[in-house]
């Protein structure tokens, strides 16, 4: 039975059923640890079976789905696929096993895989280089700076990543960090949402005209710097792909513990 919740105290629900493997789903557990049912962007369903046990949440934040089983090989995937095909969705993401069982059941969409690596033991960089945190006035140059990227061009019209980022800003979700030089932002990465005791760094991007010069590793490292002084855990997610990406997480110090499937439509 597909349930949608919509009260805080069934929120607690869920958090219960993701428990300590919040890791695993760092997206789901971070919206639903801070928005809950207080943002219209954000609707969230939980999977009953027979015996009126969770089997699974599912989340959709604006068009991207999330979702989570705590059972990967025993979750019925024609649930899931009548799901996803009963939505207007652009973004799926989900565990990788998951990901794997039902890549080809999903024509519409390009699929990628991603590493997650944990990023609490990293040797934090002793920084030459001038980092900042950056203001709300910042974000409409940020936002520009990652549509220079693939990743970002083939998935945001420009508008609706302005619009994202600035929500995340002003509800507190995402912290912003930059590199300028000649006051213009030429290196930047975030949290991609954190709660009090976790945090997604990501949307590492530098100009193509500043690469090679140690922007991307002191940029993260800074970040990462400021969570760790708030007691606040750190991951990654890495392209299976991003030679250069993997490269850099694993000489910083991170571990790759585990993997978490994108899919997004053609």
């Amino acid at each position: 039975m597909m349930y949608k919740i919509t009260k805080n105290e069934e929120v607690e629900m869920i958090l219960a059923y993701i428990n300590g493997e919040y890791k695993e789903t760092p997206y789901l557990y971070i919206n639903i640890k801070k928005y809950g049912v207080s943002n219209i962007n954000v609707r969230t369903w939980v999977d009953f079976n027979d015996n009126n046990e969770i089997t699974g949440v599912y989340m959709i934040y604006y068009d991207c789905l999330h979702f989570f089983t705590r059972n990967p090989k025993k979750y019925p995937l024609d649930r899931l696929l009548n799901f996803i095909n009963s939505n207007d969705l652009k973004v799926i993401m989900l565990q990788g096993e998951i990901g794997s069982a039902i890549e080809k059941k999903l024509l519409n969409y390009n699929s990628e895989k991603n590493y997650i690596f944990d990023m609490d033991k990293i040797c934090i960089e002793n920084n030459q280089v001038k980092c900042s945190i950056a203001m709300r006035e910042d974000i409409l140059e940020i936002s520009d700076l990652l549509m220079n990227d693939s990743e970002y061009y083939n998935v945001y019209e420009r508008q609706i990543l302005i619009k994202q980022l600035l929500d995340r800003f002003d509800s507190g979700f995402s912290r912003f960090f930059v590199v300028r030089i000649n006051n213009k932002i030429v290196a930047s990465c975030s949290t991609y949402g954190e709660t009090d005791n976790l945090a997604i760094v990501g949307g590492l991007i530098v100009h193509p005209k500043y690469r090679n010069n140690g922007l991307a590793s002191a940029v993260e490292s800074y970040a990462c710097d400021i969570l760790k002084k708030d007691n606040i855990s750190r991951i990654v997610f890495v392209n299976y792909n991003n030679y250069v990406s993997l490269k850099l997480q694993t000489k910083l110090g991170g571990i790759k513990y585990s993997s978490i499937s994108k899919f997004v439509k053609k």
